[in-house]
């Protein structure tokens, strides 16, 4: 699915200027580092989608 120009200029207007500001804190760290903190950030995530999913399943039943 494509997204349209004005949904991106939409979003840069928003978001812009965190992105530009965490490539700008991103540049502190090295490749390792930032793969750890991906990792970091990653595995939470796949928890909290886990739990998600069950409390979804929950609530159908």
């Amino acid at each position: 699915m494509a997204v349209e120009e004005e949904t991106i200029e939409r979003a840069e207007s928003l978001w812009g200027h965190i992105v530009a500001a965490t490539r700008e804190l991103a540049n502190d760290y090295s490749e390792g580092e930032l793969r750890t903190v991906i990792g970091f950030l990653e595995r939470p995530a796949a928890v909290t989608h886990e739990s998600t999913l069950r409390l979804t399943r929950r609530s159908l039943e």
